[in-house]
Formats: C-alpha cells, sequence, structure tokens
C-alpha cells in the first residue's frame, strides 16, 4: 500500500523588530489630563521612553556587520524605535502573534501577571512580560542586558516550536551584539528638559556623561538654555553630515533633520475649577493657573510671595503644622505631561538622528494676534492692505518670540523641518519668506495628547509608484447647482486638459455621512480629495457640511475600514487657527491618514479650486518626471511643499503685475524659469527668484515690500500639512526593483 504524502506545513517568517507595548489602562479621552489630553498613567510611565530610546530597533541593529551604518540607517528612517500605548483589552483581544517574538509588553505597575494568564495561555509562542513581579522581566532588573538574555531565551523557545524560520540566525545576532565605543562632547552642559531629545539622540550616538549635572544656571535666564539648545542641535547636525546621503537614501529619503517642538496647553482661562474644593486649595490651584497662562520662557516664574507658596504647596496647614510640601497637584500635572511629550519627542529624534529645538513658551501666547487676523480674514470685505498689516503684525510677534541665536539651525537644515506645535511657526518670517514656505515643512500637532502621541510613533513607511496615484477620488458635498461647485468645475476642465490620460478622477456627490463613508470605504488608490463646505465653531468640533447635515469626522472611526493615506481639504477653517483641537484635519489623522492638507482660514473658493487642480496636475506630470530626473524617491511633504511654493511664485508674479511693476507679456515668460527655479533642489530657490526680479529692474525695497503684500494676500498661508507625510515615498516600480537588488549586494559586502 504506497504511503501518504505529508502535506508541507509553512514556515514563519521572524519579524527582527523590536517592539515595545505598554499598557495604559485609562487611555479613554474622559480620563485624560487637563491641558494636553494625555492619559495619565502614561504621564506616570514617561522615564520608560527614556529606557526605549537607548535600545536597539531590531535585533540586527547592535552585530558587528550592522553596527558601523547604525546612524545611516536612522536617518533613512529605517531603524525606528517602535513603542505604543495600549489598553489591556486592546492587548488582549487577540493572540501574541508568534513572529513578533521579540516584543516586549510592559505591564502597568498596578497590574498582576495572573491576569494575562488566560490570554498567555491562547498565545502560540513566547511573550515576555515586564511587571513588578511574576514577569519574564522584573521593573527592578529592566536593562539591555536583561533583555538580551530574554530574547536569547526566546530564540531557545521557538527552536523548541519548529515552525519560524531563521531563528538560530536570528540567535546568532543577538549573542553578537555590540554597544557603541564611549565618545565625549568637548563641551559642558547641564541637564535639562530643553536639551533632552538631543541628549537622547547623542547618547544614541555613543556620547556620554551628557547633562549629568543638573542644569544650574537659571540666574541667566533664557540665554543660558538657548546657548544647550545651539551647542547640543549643532551635534546632531555634525552627526548627520559624517553619515551623507548614499546609496541607500536613492530608496529611503534621508529624513527630516530639525523639529521645532512647542509643548502646548488647551484654552487656560476657559479652565473651569471644582466648586465644591476648599477655599484655599481652589485659590492656590488658581494662583497656579495664572503662572502658566503668564510662563514665557522655559521656566515658571512667580511673581509674588502667594505665588510661590503655592507651587511648593505651602499651604497654610504645612506651614502652621511643620508638614512636608506637597506639590500643587496642578503644577505636578503640567510637569508630567511636559515630561512625557518631551520623551515621546524625544523618542522620534532618536529614530532619525534628528535635532530638536524646543521653543520658548512665548510662541504659544501669540494665539491673540493669530485670531485677529484669523477674524479679518472671516470679513465679508476684507482689504489687501490690511490684511498685509495684520500678518506683518503676526509675523513680527512670532519673530519676538523666536530667539535670534536658533536663526542659525534653521539655515543649517537640509533635509526638511518638523514643527511639533499648535502655534503658527510655520509663518515665521525666514530671509522675507515665511518658513513653512521657503522649507518642506510639515507638522504634527500636539493636542489632543493621544493623538499627538499616535502620531508621534513612527508608521511603517508607504512606497507607492507614480501608477497607484493614477486613481483619484474627489468627494463633493456640494449640490452641482452650487456656485462653488462650479469654481471647481471649471478649475479642472482647464487643467484637466494636461491630465486627461494619467489620472482617472472618480468623483462622488455625498449629501449625508453614510454617502461619504461608503464613498471612502470603496476607494483603494493613494489620495482623496474633499470639495466642499467646511466651518468651526468655537468650543464646537469642526465638521464638513455634506448638502444641510453637518458631519463631525472624529466620530467616523469604526466606520471607515481603510482611510486613504492622502486627504486633500478644499474647504474652509478644516484645521482652523483660532478654535479648538478638534478639527477636521486632526480627525482625519486619528481616522489614520497619513497626510491630510487642511486650511486655517475660509478659503476662496476659485483659488481653492486652482490649487486643488494645480496639485493633481503635479500627480500626474511632476512626479514621473521628478523620479525619473533626480533617480530617487520622492516623498509626499517634498511634492507638497514643491506644489506650494509653485503656488507662491504664481502669486508673486500675479501682484507684481496687478501693481503694474512687470509688464504682461514678461510676466508671461517669467513663469515658466520662475517655476522652474522654484521646482529645482537648489537650496533656496527664493533666493534666486528674488535675484531675477531684481535683475529685471524692480527696486529692493518696493520688491520687498510688495513680495510681503502677495504672501499675506495668497492662499499659501491657509495651508498646513499634518501628519507624516515624509514617510510616503514614491518611485518607479523599475527603480525600486533595481536599487533594492543593488543595496541587498552591498549589504552581502558589509556595506550599507
Amino acid at each position: 500500500m504506497a504511503s501518504k504524502s505529508l502535506v508541507s506545513i509553512p514556515r514563519i517568517s521572524l519579524d527582527p523588530k523590536i517592539r515595545f507595548l505598554v499598557s495604559i489602562p485609562d487611555g479613554q479621552p474622559e480620563n485624560a489630563t487637563p491641558f494636553q489630553g494625555f492619559a495619565y498613567s502614561l504621564c506616570e510611565k514617561s522615564r520608560l521612553l527614556e529606557f526605549f530610546q537607548q535600545m536597539p530597533t531590531d535585533i540586527f541593529e547592535l552585530t558587528p556587520t550592522v553596527f558601523p551604518f547604525r546612524i545611516a540607517r536612522r536617518i533613512a528612517g529605517q531603524a525606528p524605535i517602535n513603542w505604543y500605548g495600549q489598553s489591556p483589552r486592546a492587548l488582549t483581544s487577540q493572540p501574541h502573534p508568534l513572529e513578533a517574538a521579540f516584543t516586549i509588553i510592559l505591564l502597568d505597575r498596578s497590574e498582576k501577571v495572573i491576569d494575562y494568564e488566560e490570554w498567555l495561555a491562547k498565545c502560540p509562542g513566547p511573550v515576555t512580560l515586564v511587571a513588578e513581579s511574576g514577569g519574564q522581566i522584573a521593573y527592578s532588573d529592566l536593562s539591555l542586558q536583561a533583555v538580551r538574555a530574554r530574547f536569547l531565551e526566546v530564540c531557545g523557545l521557538l527552536n523548541v516550536l519548529g515552525t519560524i524560520e531563521n531563528v538560530a540566525v536570528a540567535e546568532a545576532a543577538i549573542a553578537s551584539w555590540v554597544e557603541p565605543a564611549e565618545r565625549r562632547l568637548p563641551y559642558e552642559i547641564g541637564g535639562h528638559g530643553t536639551i533632552l531629545p538631543n541628549v537622547a539622540v547623542l547618547r544614541a550616538c555613543g556620547y556620554v556623561g551628557i547633562g549629568e549635572k543638573p542644569f544650574s544656571r537659571h540666574h541667566q535666564g533664557e540665554k543660558a538654555h538657548i546657548e544647550q539648545i545651539v551647542l547640543t542641535t549643532n551635534s546632531v547636525f555634525d552627526e548627520r553630515e559624517a553619515n551623507p546621503p548614499s546609496r541607500l537614501n536613492q530608496v529611503y529619503p534621508r529624513s527630516p533633520d530639525l523639529n521645532l517642538y512647542l509643548p502646548a496647553t488647551y484654552d487656560l482661562k476657559a479652565l473651569s475649577l471644582r466648586r465644591d474644593l476648599d477655599r484655599g486649595v481652589r485659590r492656590d490651584m488658581q494662583a497656579v493657573l495664572r503662572i502658566l497662562d503668564k510662563q514665557v520662557g522655559y521656566s515658571f516664574e512667580a511673581s509674588s510671595e502667594a505665588e510661590k507658596k503655592a507651587i511648593l504647596g505651602l499651604t497654610d496647614e504645612v506651614l502652621i503644622q511643620r508638614k512636608r510640601p506637597t506639590p500643587n497637584p496642578i503644577m505636578r500635572m503640567r510637569q508630567l505631561e511636559v515630561w512625557l511629550g518631551t520623551e515621546a519627542v524625544a523618542c522620534l529624534a532618536t529614530s532619525e538622528i534628528g535635532g530638536v529645538v524646543r521653543l520658548p513658551n512665548r510662541m504659544n501666547r501669540t494665539r491673540g494676534l493669530v485670531r485677529q487676523f484669523a477674524q479679518h480674514y472671516r470679513a465679508d470685505r476684507p482689504q489687501m492692505l490690511k490684511r498685509s498689516e495684520l500678518f506683518r503684525s503676526v509675523q513680527r510677534a512670532i519673530a519676538e518670540c523666536f530667539p535670534d541665536d536658533l536663526q542659525a539651525l534653521l539655515a543649517r537644515s537640509r533635509d526638511g523641518i518638523r514643527v511639533i506645535s499648535d502655534a503658527h511657526v510655520e509663518w515665521l518670517d525666514v530671509r522675507g519668506i515665511p518658513l513653512g514656505l521657503r522649507h518642506n515643512v510639515s507638522r504634527i500637532p500636539v493636542t489632543p495628547g493621544n493623538l499627538f502621541i499616535d502620531t508621534l510613533s513612527t508608521p511603517v513607511p508607504i512606497h507607492a509608484t507614480p501608477e497607484q496615484f493614477r486613481d483619484i477620488l474627489v468627494v463633493s458635498g456640494l449640490p452641482e447647482a452650487d456656485i462653488i461647485a462650479r469654481q471647481f468645475k471649471i478649475a479642472f476642465e482647464i487643467f484637466g486638459k494636461q491630465w486627461r490620460d494619467r489620472l482617472r478622477i472618480k468623483f462622488v456627490r455625498v449629501a449625508s455621512r453614510r454617502a461619504l463613508v461608503e464613498a471612502i470605504n470603496a476607494f483603494e488608490g493613494m489620495l482623496m480629495v474633499f470639495d466642499g463646505h467646511g466651518s468651526h465653531r468655537p468650543d464646537e468640533p469642526g465638521v464638513l457640511w455634506l448638502g444641510e447635515e453637518a458631519v463631525d469626522v472624529w466620530g467616523l472611526g469604526g466606520e471607515i475600514r481603510r482611510p486613504p493615506p492622502i486627504v486633500i481639504l478644499s474647504a474652509c477653517d478644516t484645521h482652523a487657527a483660532d478654535r479648538n483641537h478638534a478639527t477636521v484635519a486632526n480627525g482625519f489623522l486619528a481616522l489614520g491618514c497619513r497626510s491630510v492638507l487642511g486650511s486655517v482660514f475660509p478659503l476662496h473658493a476659485f483659488h481653492a479650486a486652482v490649487f486643488t487642480s494645480r496639485l493633481l496636475y503635479r500627480v500626474s506630470d511632476y512626479i514621473p518626471a521628478a523620479v525619473d530626473r533626480f533617480q530617487r524617491s520622492l516623498t509626499w511633504l517634498e511634492v507638497v511643499s514643491g506644489m506650494l511654493r509653485r503656488q507662491l511664485t504664481t502669486d508673486i508674479i500675479r501682484h507684481l503685475e496687478a501693481q503694474r511693476l512687470i509688464v504682461e507679456a514678461d510676466a508671461r515668460n517669467m513663469f515658466q524659469q520662475m517655476h522652474w527655479l522654484a521646482d529645482s533642489d537648489l537650496d533656496d530657490p527664493f533666493l534666486h527668484i528674488r535675484r531675477a526680479l531684481l535683475d529685471y529692474g524692480i527696486s529692493e525695497s518696493e520688491l520687498d515690500r510688495e513680495i510681503h503684500t502677495a504672501i499675506a494676500t495668497s492662499s499659501t498661508i491657509s495651508y498646513l500639512h499634518l501628519g507624516r507625510p515624509e514617510t510616503i515615498l514614491i518611485n518607479s516600480a523599475e527603480n525600486l526593483k533595481k536599487w533594492t537588488e543593488s543595496v541587498a549586494a552591498l549589504d552581502q559586502e558589509n556595506v550599507s
């Protein structure tokens, strides 16, 4: 009798990434902290993030073969720190994947391992828990050596299972880990939160003895803090320059090299205290709120003896009974929030070897002038001169809040700037052009806090080809007869002649929340455009209008199955400058979109339609041409930033033509030259544009004045690019195949 053939069981490929999952028992929004909206228990775990920053990001990073190239890999976004906060319910909702064996789950100190035993029994392979007691690693023993020893145990357990590939390779890699040679900086600094992210980056590069002594120059004021920020940021730039662009960056572009970070708060004046509080406690809390609201620099300043007592918790009872003082709970909570936010930014910076500039708190206080500017934008008949004057006032206020010594760091940036703030740092005047238009700039909002943490977590890069951008979804919330809908139709007819054979645009008109959800769920492409009305009333969430129905995007979380990676919001006030954090743009980020282009002001219908049409033309024409010309991957950040520069260039030339500083025939000829400059890979395209206009014969003073007016009235200052657009990588399939094979060949030669 013939024997039956055995069915071969496919072996599982082992994931080399090291992940950290932090249990957050109180992750619900209603349990968030009052100023930035973090989970309380996550705030208490901020020191864990310091541990993550010094750990390898995968099991091969510390091997002798890969170790020399770890900095280059991080700059290219190939070795991010993977950490996530999850509720116990989410952690135990399904068995832990066998292939993710190098995941470390850190339980809350209030949790017991016994509560996870039933779930552990369902897991197909080894799970590593860190707990007070009973886990595979105790919190008291948590270290690189303990993690290494546990991972070797995991490899032994996987060998017994016999269903995982490459266990022997993983075991040999972990056994061969080496540590960086110790290096020392040529200067001394004092430990302080303002430089914590840069210190974390430099420690990951092998530097030791940084900021071990507490900061002791408080008496020197802000100047002492700025000196340390400049020194450490320049040291991070030095590390990046010691690892110049390589063949790896043809596939994986270099990550942004500079982060401008500013912790934020909700509106402190709107915060109400419980009425049942003791009168003395209530008085001290109100005093601390005033101190927080008045903060301008990097430290708190008490202007009276009562405020000093309130900060230190020196209540009447403490003073009379000589008890040990307890810091004011509001001050303590604010400190915890700032520590958590700073450590989270440090994780991102360490993932990318990027510099972090902590901005002084007074930048948050510019919101009053921004509100005035926004009110003028909302006026029925805004005047060009008035708008120019107001924008100049806003820029002047931002410049006064941005220390002069930090300007040189902006000039040193080469790979893009990330704003991590709710303040409008993008409008900072940098040699006559706003920061957000002169550089490739994106933003991560800092409120609400849980969205801030989620957006900071480095996502897996999205690799796309130009062909994948051919399918575009345009969702309109407007009736066909609406005057704004007609503006969009006209613009699309004009520019559609250019992309007709390259793009497949699907138009869907929706008049209800259900229709919007169905349209998004039916779309599998990269890019969605929303055309319609948006609004954001004070103290309410921002909404999109679908006919007569207002839709709060934040409420769509359980209904959208696959959010499009890129969303362009051609609607008013989708990230309003003078409203709360519950914006439409933030709502799309919360759904899981990777990049959202939102508006801080009402948009002129025709201008918005033209900009969107030009952006789609850029998708159809520029992306494939640029991939071919530059012979490397493009990031979506580059694509949008270049479009904004191109649009601003158009607006400047048209304004100069309207002021009769350029004759019509010359203006038509100038467009091609100026747009080429705007799209070039020159370090400073606007410097060359300005020189060309000066050569045309416009006087310097007149040119600078009119360029400012053109900027103030341009729609480009209304747009903010939110999310992580630098992680969307676009390249041809042929190039990706060729360069991936090339990089693999180099890896075999121990060259990255």
